[in-house]
């Protein structure tokens, strides 16, 4: 790691008490702001992190080219990064399945996330909040003076490993801790090997805008009540099944992280990187595919049925008969659409009592769990005036968890 012309003023300890001021800021002052204003509390919330990483380098009297080095980008380490950053987020989605498994309740930070940053703002606004401001703000706050902190340090994957884990606890969530630790690791080893800011700056941004672009993209083309209603599925979604999904979509992770490697030429990449990575790579993948396999045999389907047709005055409802055998916890998937108006939809026993209940209109996919006792049960779906002449279709499963 190049070290600053005045490093003996940089001391380890001062990093991890900036690191514990940049969360008691965050706690008091971005927690004030972000409730207050939305996501222009968040903008203040990043201003403030780059302003406080200024105010250090001051401090310190050192020169800002040192702390936040910039230095021209080859196509080789633009492309480095690219691939870099999609190995790390296909690891990630891994890391969010590690972490939904071991602590299912955090599913719900997801939910409350996507309600944040769902605020109808402009695109170009939204991209500046949640890409623009995070790659040049948290990266001169962590790469830039966390990290100086650490330079004296002998061993560099030490110090990516330090300021790795600092901006996974920055985070402040259980769900995001793991995924944003692996992600600080690799953006901070980028800049102990490459000594510009710009690559992880670049990195950060890549990574925020495609999820940022993929949430922007749904809040537009999505009714509100079918985003509510995703939302609430991913909160319920087994783990397991989660975490089986997450392996096989994030499976090339480490080649694309060997390549990007590779491409930046922080590590002189050989044979035995390629195969290390082919076998982890397809053990992520196996492993999805046969946990998938074994979750899917281990559970009782109840029923899985489908019905299309037009809701007519005369019989608005569509009903399904099921039969649960013995008290247990169930879990169904309702997915279906109708082309106008709402549709309404409850599960009654033979007394009457609702045990699930709900609503939605255009397109429908609810899943959840459910406790229900031994008995006779329909699960009707009725339109309302509106969706009088509409088509609808509806498949139904409810699995014995």
């Amino acid at each position: 790691m190049q070290l600053l012309s005045n490093q003996n003023k940089w001391k380890p300890w001062q990093g991890v008490l900036l690191e514990v001021l940049s969360i008691i800021l965050l706690i008091t002052a971005g927690s004030f702001m972000q409730s207050r204003w939305g996501m222009l509390g968040l903008l203040g919330t990043e201003i403030m992190f780059l302003t406080l990483a200024i105010v250090i380098a001051g401090l310190h009297k050192t020169p800002l080219k040192e702390v936040f080095p910039i230095n021209k980008v080859s196509v080789s380490e633009f492309f480095g990064v690219i691939f870099l950053t999609a190995g790390c987020m296909g690891l990630s989605y891994v890391c969010i399945g590690i972490s939904a498994t071991i602590f299912p309740d955090s599913l719900k930070e997801a939910t409350a996330l996507t309600d944040f940053m769902n605020e109808g703002m402009p695109f170009i606004p939204y991209l500046l909040i949640i890409a623009v401001s995070p790659a040049i703000c948290e990266e001169s706050i962590m790469r830039g003076a966390i990290l100086s902190h650490f330079r004296g340090l002998k061993k560099d994957w030490l110090i990516a490993l330090i300021v790795g884990v600092f901006f996974g606890i920055l985070h402040l969530s259980v769900l995001r801790f793991l995924t944003t630790a692996v992600m600080g690791f690799f953006l901070s080893y980028i800049m102990v090997k490459k000594n510009n800011i710009l690559l992880p700056a670049m990195f950060h941004f890549i990574n925020n805008a495609f999820s940022g672009v993929v949430s922007f993209i749904s809040q537009k083309s999505v009714s509100p009540e079918l985003m509510e209603q995703s939302a609430k599925t991913l909160e319920n979604t087994n783990p397991i099944q989660l975490l089986a999904v997450y392996l096989i979509i994030g499976f090339l992770g480490p080649i694309f992280i060997v390549l990007g490697m590779m491409l930046l030429k922080m590590v002189k990449v050989n044979w035995k990187h390629w195969l290390v990575a082919s076998v982890i790579s397809a053990a992520m993948f196996v492993s999805g595919v046969g946990t998938m396999f074994v979750y899917t045999l281990s559970r009782e389907l109840i029923l899985s049925c489908s019905v299309s047709g037009v809701i007519i005055e005369e019989s608005p409802s569509m009903e399904f008969e099921v039969t649960i055998e013995e008290d247990a916890t169930y879990q169904y998937a309702i997915s279906g659409d109708v082309s106008e108006g709402l549709v309404y939809y409850e599960l009654v026993n033979d007394k009457g009592e609702v045990f699930v209940s709900g609503e939605g209109s255009d397109y429908i996919i609810v899943s959840d769990f459910v406790e229900l006792p031994e008995g006779e049960y329909k699960l009707i779906f009725t339109g309302d005036e509106d969706s009088y002449g509409a088509s609808a279709s509806f498949v139904v499963q409810i699995y014995k968890n």
